[in-house]
């Protein structure tokens, strides 16, 4: 390790990219979510679109937590988001592969990030 380098950051990049990742789908989930309250621009009712912006926002909030590296965020991010992956993966349908890659893609950052910081997080 070179004299700047700091392990710290070195451990907890992967927990950063992780909760950016989860930061900016809940911020998508609550601009569609808000978007569908707003206009007609898409098909979901009004109680769907409540259900995305309150879960857009709780995905927000964890994905800070995961990217400030408390390691119960990361934890329930992982069991969360790796149950909705496999329910997806056993019901899949032929449209639904978009879904199917941002969840992948998702697990697979906190996946990353818990196997690389395991043991160096906060709690």
């Amino acid at each position: 390790m070179s004299r700047g380098e700091n392990p710290v950051r070195e451990v907890r990049w992967p927990a950063r990219l992780a909760g950016a990742l989860l930061v900016l789908l809940g911020l998508a989930n609550v601009v569609l979510g808000v978007l569908s309250l707003a206009t007609d621009l898409t098909r979901l009712g009004g109680e769907t679109a409540g259900v995305l912006l309150s879960l857009g926002l709780a995905t927000a909030i964890v994905g800070f937590f995961v990217w400030r590296g408390r390691r119960g965020a990361l934890h329930v991010a992982l069991g969360v988001f790796g149950v909705l992956l496999v329910l997806e993966i056993v019901t899949a349908a032929d449209r639904a592969t978009g879904r199917l890659v941002v969840l992948a893609v998702v697990v697979g950052a906190l996946l990353f990030a818990w196997l690389k910081g395991l043991g160096n997080l906060s709690r």
